[in-house]
C-alpha cells in the first residue's frame, strides 16, 4: 500500500530551502602589502597572460605602488589563485590624480557591476566596490583593470574578495512535488 510521507517531504523541503538560501560559509579575504605582492600579478593592460608580467613597486603606508614605467597608463591586476562563487570585490586605492579609475573587474568570464560611480573626487583615497548579480557564474581568477590618464603614483591599499568556497553545493534544487513510499 502507498502512504504519503508529508512529514518527510516537509523535511526535504526545508533542507532544499537551506541549500539554496543565504550562504553561511561566505567569507571575505583582505589582501594588503606583501599579500598583494605575493598573491596578485601586475601586467600591462591587455597582456595578462603572463607574457609581460611586471613587478610591484614599493610597499608604503599609502599601499603598494604601481610602477608606471613598466605598466604604462593602464595596469591590470590579476589574482594568482581562483576563487569560487565570488559575490563582491572591493579595491581601496590612493591616487593624487582625479581621473584615475577602476575601469573593469571580472572573475573568470563574468563581469561585475560597479556599486558606485567611477573616479576620484577631491579625496585621494577611494574604495571601489563591484558586485555580482549571480555568484554562481563568478568562478575563477579576479581581474582588475584600471584607466589612468596620468603617470602620477597609484597605490593599492587593499583588495577584498568576498566569496563562498563551498557555494557549488547550494546549487542543488529539489523538484519533488510529492513523496510516496511502498510498504510491504
Amino acid at each position: 500500500m502507498k502512504k504519503h510521507l508529508s512529514a518527510l517531504f516537509l523535511l526535504l523541503a526545508c533542507l532544499a530551502g537551506g541549500i539554496t538560501g543565504a550562504s553561511a560559509s561566505e567569507i571575505t579575504r583582505t589582501f594588503t602589502g606583501k599579500d598583494i605582492v605575493s598573491g596578485w600579478s601586475l601586467s600591462k593592460y591587455g597582456e595578462a597572460d603572463g607574457s609581460d608580467v611586471c613587478n610591484w613597486g614599493d610597499i608604503t603606508d599609502k599601499g603598494v605602488s604601481v610602477d608606471y614605467e613598466k605598466t604604462g597608463y593602464s595596469p591590470w591586476i590579476v589574482s594568482n589563485e581562483e576563487f569560487n562563487h565570488v559575490t563582491k570585490v572591493e579595491i581601496e586605492l590612493y591616487s593624487e590624480y582625479s581621473r584615475m579609475r577602476v575601469s573593469e573587474i571580472s572573475v573568470g568570464s563574468y563581469y561585475f557591476k560597479p556599486y558606485e560611480e567611477y573616479g576620484f573626487d577631491t579625496n585621494p583615497e577611494k574604495t571601489f566596490i563591484f558586485l555580482a548579480d549571480d555568484a554562481t557564474q563568478a568562478i575563477g581568477k579576479v581581474n582588475i583593470s584600471f584607466f589612468d590618464l596620468s603617470t602620477r603614483p597609484l597605490y593599492i591599499k587593499s583588495i577584498k574578495v568576498t566569496y563562498d568556497p563551498i557555494g557549488a553545493s547550494r546549487d542543488l534544487k529539489w523538484s519533488v512535488s510529492e513523496l510516496t513510499v511502498n510498504l510491504g
